[in-house]
């Protein structure tokens, strides 16, 4: 009930005992009359019945004032959780930042990772050779093959006899020889070395427009005569070379072999072949002005490995 209901209620009764009258008669009693006098006994039972009631608005009041209170309370608790709230989201998102990080950050090992691996092989392979191990290299060319191209054996220490890992690949190098190339062979691998220039625009990680043909040309010579090959793409920068603002060497080159690795894939290459690895400017094969290219060191390697992927 409201107060101006409570108000009107106590206003009627108040003018409905003012408006009693006793019965009888019908004239009112004297106040030196003996006997009971009923205006006295309305007008007290009338004072009490406004004491009730001012006592239940009082209480009602209170209870009103204590219901603004809890009110209060409970916004500013709402407050104080949509704040929290605020910064678990937050937080949330940082612990997403930082785990792409971590993961381009174990992808980048593992690549590294299995370039030792295939290095190791490699290395393995050249010491089971006498030849090579003695540091013989026209005893090694001699020996590369036999008369009739097919892969020679040579002897190991026991006596009993082994083939060339990378005799195949040698016999293939020239498929490999495409204009503005370097095509060599480093061990048991075979390295083409594309200029970065010929491959990005200048500075970036962004295919250029006359990267196409060539990647086309180095995804058929793959696909036809290296189909099982393990093949790894090396980004390499040039120490002289300043770098974008922000940007180190080993993020620009991760980024650069996995751009020329997409583009393979897409050309059609299985992605299980492929590898990337970003060496940053760690490993420098020229001197400076050591070739036209002012910047010979920065480069992206195709390397073709002995070892087939089933």
């Amino acid at each position: 009930m409201s107060h101006l209901r409570i108000l009107l209620l106590l206003g009627l009764l108040g003018w409905c005992a003012g408006c009693q009258q006793p019965a009888g008669s019908g004239t009112a009693p004297s106040l030196f009359s003996g006997g009971s006098n009923p205006w006295g006994q309305a007008a007290e039972a009338q004072q009490q019945f406004f004491a009730g009631v001012s006592d239940q608005m009082k209480n009602l009041t209170a209870r009103l004032g204590q219901s603004d209170l809890d009110n209060q309370q409970l916004q500013t608790e709402m407050a104080g959780l949509k704040q929290k709230l605020q910064a678990a989201g937050d937080y949330n998102y940082q612990l997403k930042q930082q785990l792409a990080d971590t993961v381009s950050q174990i992808q980048t090992v593992q690549n590294e990772k299995l370039s030792l691996e295939q290095q190791m092989l490699a290395m393995q392979r050249n010491l089971s050779n006498p030849a090579v191990a003695a540091g013989n290299p026209a005893v090694a060319g001699s020996l590369a093959a036999g008369p009739t191209g097919a892969p020679a054996q040579l002897p190991t220490a026991g006596g009993v006899p082994t083939l060339r890992a990378n005799n195949s690949l040698m016999q293939k190098v020239s498929s490999l020889q495409l204009t503005g190339i370097t095509t060599r062979m480093d061990g048991e691998v075979i390295r083409v070395e594309l200029p970065t220039d010929m491959v990005f625009t200048p500075g970036t990680f962004q295919l250029s427009l006359t990267s196409n043909q060539l990647l086309q040309q180095i995804a058929g010579v793959i696909n036809r005569e290296f189909p099982r090959q393990v093949i790894g793409i090396e980004g390499h920068w040039d120490p002289a070379v300043p770098l974008p603002v922000g940007v180190t060497a080993q993020q620009l080159t991760a980024t650069q072999s996995l751009a020329v690795f997409n583009e393979l894939v897409r050309m059609g290459l299985p992605e299980k072949q492929l590898f990337t690895l970003a060496m940053g400017a760690n490993r420098p094969r020229y001197g400076a002005g050591a070739a036209a290219n002012p910047a010979p060191n920065r480069r992206i390697e195709i390397v073709v490995y002995p070892e087939t992927i089933d």
